[in-house]
């Protein structure tokens, strides 16, 4: 049987748009935050949603090789791989204020959907030591307070046992570290190469997911909230949330970040997982079916005929 395309083209028609449509809104998720960093601009760190102030804020006191009066955040034109300027963090970091203060979106529910990414590149922090046991540890981001926290650190001694575990990559949330995600690398300054990485946090129910680079580096099961229900909470980019650290090691207990910090957003759901292309599979996929069906009507359109029904 020959077909027609004139027989199915409004199907064929309907069914793209169907397919472009719930393809669209597989992906489609709320961005509560989004680093924007600009150094021509009078306010150099941002966030494209509107939703936060950023300020940059610097140690009390110097730490070895840190000039007293502390660390600095710079905004450069250094592009992380996605095209997006990177900050440059020398034991400085960048608070995030909710505006209005009476605000605060970082609060994420049981079981709640999440995704947290960003881009990172660092060649380690040199001579700065705030933990003997821990001298290269810094942290990339620090959400939420003691209770419901999420912090991400590289080139640290696992807290959790064995004691003497080293991991390039430590992710976790929950209080003190028992709940976690690490990186099975032994070496814990694999990733301070100097290199481009991407990282990205993935909740789903109680699910929680790492990638780096597109790869999972591991999985956990955490179902509490994360974040503060307090306004007031204190949100970083470049250190640890606000108590977490100091309640281990007392003060400055920030383990500041060394290197360059871009393109950190936080979504109010679960994201497909990261890869360096953005996959057209599920597009192509449900067009695939549409054209199917398309067909397999036309096919039908005699016998439909028959019965007194039209297209």
């Amino acid at each position: 049987m020959r077909i027609q395309p004139r027989r199915y083209r409004h199907t064929l028609a309907l069914a793209t748009l169907f397919a472009a449509t719930l393809a669209t809104s597989a992906v489609e998720a709320a961005v509560l935050f989004e680093l924007v960093v600009d150094p021509s601009s009078p306010t150099p760190f941002s966030d494209a949603t509107g939703r936060h102030t950023l300020v940059a804020d610097g140690l009390a006191a110097g730490p070895p090789g840190v000039p007293a009066g502390g660390g600095t955040v710079v905004a450069t034109n250094v592009l992380s791989p996605d095209g997006r300027r990177a900050a440059l963090f020398t034991a400085g970091w960048l608070e995030i204020l909710s505006t209005p203060a009476t605000e605060n979106d970082f609060l994420f529910a049981e079981d709640q959907n999440l995704t947290i990414e960003f881009w990172f590149r660092s060649a380690g922090n040199g001579a700065y030591d705030d933990d003997p046991g821990n001298p290269d540890r810094m942290h990339a981001i620090g959400f939420g307070d003691t209770a419901n926290n999420l912090d991400v650190d590289l080139g640290d001694n696992d807290l959790a046992p064995p004691a003497s575990q080293e991991t390039a990559l430590w992710t976790y949330f929950g209080s003190d570290g028992e709940i976690a995600i690490t990186d099975p690398r032994i070496d814990r300054s694999f990733y301070l190469d100097d290199a481009w990485h991407r990282y990205s946090l993935v909740r789903t129910g109680n699910l929680v997911t790492v990638y780096l680079d597109g790869a999972i580096v591991g999985t956990a099961a955490y179902s509490g909230p994360l974040g503060s229900a307090s306004a007031s909470a204190r949100n970083f980019i470049g250190r640890a949330s606000l108590l977490t650290e100091m309640a281990i090691i007392g003060p400055p207990g920030l383990f500041p970040w060394f290197g360059y910090i871009s393109g950190v957003r936080v979504f109010d759901e679960a994201l497909p997982p990261p890869t360096s292309v953005p996959s057209l599979a599920p597009v192509a996929a449900i067009a695939l079916v549409g054209l199917m069906v398309g067909i397999a009507w036309t096919g039908l359109r005699p016998r439909a005929a028959a019965l007194g029904l039209r297209d």
